[in-house]
C-alpha cells in the first residue's frame, strides 16, 4: 500500500481503516486498546464496518492487521466479539489476517475457521500484500 495514496476512513480507538484507491486493498487495523465496554465497541467497530460497505466490499481486498490487538480469550468476549470479527470481513473476496506471534495465528485461524470466513493468516505485510495482489 504506497502511503501517499492512502485515504484513512476511521481512526477511533479500537481501530483504523484506511484505503488505497489505486490497488483497491484495504486494512483494518486493530490498536492496542483494551475494549471498554461492549457497547463502546459496537459503536466503534460499527464505524468500520460503515466505512467498508461503503467501498463496496466485493470490489475490495481486506488486510486485517491484528498484530496489536490484545490477546484475550475469554469465551464470553469471544461470543460478544464474534459479529465484528464477521461484519469486518463480510463478503470480502479476499482477506489476508497479519498476526505477530505463533499463538496469535492459531487463534486467527480457529476463529476464521468458526466464522466460515475465506483467509489467509500471514506474519507480514509483504505476505499479506502478495496474497491479495496475486493472480487468481
Amino acid at each position: 500500500m504506497a502511503e501517499d495514496s492512502l485515504r484513512v476512513l476511521v481512526s477511533n480507538e479500537y481501530c483504523r481503516v484506511v484505503h488505497d484507491p489505486r490497488t483497491r486493498i484495504a486494512r483494518f487495523t486493530r490498536t492496542s486498546a483494551p475494549i471498554q465496554s461492549l457497547e463502546d465497541a459496537a459503536r466503534h467497530f460499527g464505524e468500520a464496518i460503515a466505512a467498508l460497505d461503503a467501498l463496496g466490499r466485493a470490489r475490495i481486498r481486506l488486510i486485517i492487521d491484528s498484530r496489536e490487538a490484545p490477546m484475550k480469550n475469554d469465551p464470553q468476549y469471544e461470543t460478544a466479539m464474534a459479529e465484528h470479527r464477521r461484519q469486518v470481513a463480510r463478503g470480502i473476496p479476499r482477506v489476508a489476517v497479519i498476526v505477530k506471534t505463533a499463538v496469535g495465528r492459531l487463534h486467527a485461524q480457529r476463529l476464521g475457521k468458526e466464522d466460515h470466513l475465506q483467509q489467509v493468516v500471514v506474519g507480514t505485510d509483504e505476505e499479506a500484500l502478495a496474497y491479495l495482489t496475486r493472480a487468481e
